[in-house]
This record gives structure tokens, sequence and C-alpha cells, in this order.
């Protein structure tokens, strides 16, 4: 019902859809361009370029989230072609609960400075694997979608994508160790 009330241009409906899925795209371009500028650009593409497609298009969008994530992806990958520039990951995902977890580790001085320590190593090592495996553990991991829904977005079959899963946990475990 949102989708049809943004393409027939109501601005609540947009916002809405919005806030609903800004954050998760942002993250995911984030894992994919290792940027939050260039996430930022390629998360409003991204949106924009949907929009406009529902706009223009009259072939009905059955998954929005899986559509919204393929063009997230394609906006992604075009930013880092834009730029020609290639880095890792260097920050955390924004997250709702963050404000609450830092309260907790706040508490106990020991704990913060393991959870700190191991968050790097993962950062790092996440930041050495190739694109491919960043974007298909940030779908899997980060988003919680499912092997479909990943296949869907990366344009692959859910058996393709859990073997691509697998390669992406063995290589990063390798990169941890």
């Amino acid at each position: 019902v949102l989708l049809q009330e943004a393409v027939a241009g109501s601005t609540g409906a947009l916002a809405a859809l919005y806030d609903r899925y800004e954050t998760k795209v942002f993250n995911y371009c984030l894992r994919l361009t290792g940027s939050r500028e260039d996430a930022a650009d390629a998360t409003q593409e991204a949106f924009l370029s949907v929009l406009r497609r529902l706009r223009n298009d009259d072939t009905p969008v059955l998954d929005f989230s899986a559509y919204l994530f393929t063009t997230a992806r394609h906006e992604s990958y075009g930013v880092s072609r834009r730029r020609a520039r290639s880095y890792p990951f260097r920050e955390p995902p924004e997250r709702r609960d963050a404000a609450a977890e830092a309260m907790a580790l706040d508490e106990d001085p020991e704990r913060y400075a393991l959870v700190k320590s191991s968050q790097e190593e993962i950062r790092a090592a996440n930041g050495r694997l190739p694109p491919r495996y960043r974007e298909v553990l940030a779908l899997r991991d980060l988003q919680g979608a499912s092997y479909d829904e990943i296949g869907e977005v990366m344009e692959m079959s859910g058996n393709a994508v859990a073997q691509l899963i697998w390669r992406a946990r063995v290589r990063l475990r390798r990169e941890l160790r």
C-alpha cells in the first residue's frame, strides 16, 4: 500500500518507505563501498532510481525489498567505480540499540576492551575479503536475508548463494587467524 501511494505521489508514503529501509540499505551499501560518504550516495541514488522506475514503468514490483537491495547493490558498485578507489570498511554499522550496548560496556571496562579489540580484528579481516564475499555476508549476517532473498539481490540461485556464504565464512575465518 505504501509503495502504491508513493508511486501516486504521496510524500508521506515515500517518507515512510524511506524510514523503514534507509538504515538497512545504508549499512548494506557501507559494507560494499567501505565509505560512509559513498554509502550515503549509493543509498540516495538507490531510492531515487527505484522511485523513477516505479513512476515510469508499469511493470509491477512483487518484492520491493529485493528490488531495492538489488538497486542498492548496483548503485554501490557504480559509486565505487566512479570514485575509482577501494578501501576497507573502517566504521561499525549504525545500530538502533547502540546506546544501550554502549552503556552496558561502559560499566565493564575489561569487557569493553575485549569487544573493541574483537570488532577491530573482524573489521580488518572483513576489509581483506573480496567485495562479493563482503556483500553476501552483509546480506546474510547483518540483514538476516534468506538464501532466496540474497539470490534475488545478487542475481544467483539459492544453492549458489549457500556456496558463496560458505566460502566467504571460510575465508573470513582464515583472515581472522
